[in-house]
């Protein structure tokens, strides 16, 4: 097995339940933890959408022929949910070619055989994890890009916490850039950061110094609070963890130090 994937979460839908026990069995020692079991094509449809609904997108382990339904029913519907569904068809009745290609047709990335041979779901596994992370890393590069091209230097650290990734694999990016000429090293960036998580992705925030509400308006040289009609010369500020929602003075801020980067 890959490592160093994150693990999805496995939707088994399958009438049977021996073989439902042998896949548990079998993907818990490929270390799968959350596997979801249903013995038909409804139950398995509303789990599905309860899954995804929680943000967890599953791997779904279709047997083709249901108490309810039949895998292209089933297929069409969890798709409609979510189009980039990977949905792998277990089935002893459909071996022929036409019916394979018609399963692909419909949806179906992959194609398991009845009796299942574990090798092979071993092999289907494997494939399916190195897509998932040639999806991540191919939106976390476009994402760098875009901050890269946005900022004119930029911080590992800010660059880090920005797109939520391990700063070696946000580095091992930028050193690829690096050798292509596309990127320089600048000097070390020094950047106020949260004193309750130390993120550096912070806001500041401006109210009125009588009630410390932001509802206000400029009128000539002074402002005018829209909620208690007080005037003041400037606004007090202070700054916000947009990642924990921590507020807290310029003063209490702490420091964070990374290496710079710039586009070239």
């Amino acid at each position: 097995m890959l490592t160093g994937v994150q693990k999805k979460d496995i939707l088994i839908i399958e009438d049977s339940n021996a073989v439902t026990i042998l896949l548990r069995q079998f993907l818990e020692q490929l270390d799968y933890q959350k596997i979801h079991t249903c013995e038909d094509g409804e139950s398995g449809i509303i789990k599905f959408n309860e899954l995804v609904k929680t943000n967890n997108i599953p791997i779904v382990l279709l047997d083709y022929n249901l108490p309810d339904m039949n895998a292209f029913s089933v297929i069409t519907q969890l798709l409609t949910i979510h189009p980039e569904t990977k949905v792998v068809i277990e089935t002893a009745s459909e071996k022929s070619e036409d019916g394979i290609k018609k399963m692909i047709a419909y949806g179906a990335h992959h194609y398991l055989p009845k009796p299942i041979r574990f090798e092979k779901l071993e092999e289907i596994m494997n494939i399916l994890e190195a897509e998932e992370q040639e999806i991540k890393t191919k939106k976390l590069h476009d994402r760098l890009d875009e901050l890269l091209k946005s900022n004119s230097k930029i911080s590992l650290f800010r660059l880090s916490q920005s797109t939520k990734a391990d700063s070696k694999e946000v580095l091992a990016y930028l050193e690829e850039l690096e050798s292509g000429g596309k990127v320089s090293r600048i000097d070390e960036i020094k950047e106020i950061s949260c004193n309750s998580c130390g993120s550096v992705i912070i806001a500041q925030i401006f109210h009125c110094p009588s009630c410390n509400r932001s509802n206000f308006k400029q009128d000539e040289n002074s402002y005018i609070c829209n909620d208690c009609s007080k005037k003041f010369s400037e606004p007090s500020s202070e700054l916000i963890c947009l990642k924990c929602n921590n507020k807290f003075k310029a003063e209490n801020a702490m420091w964070q130090t990374s290496q710079g980067f710039k586009l070239n």
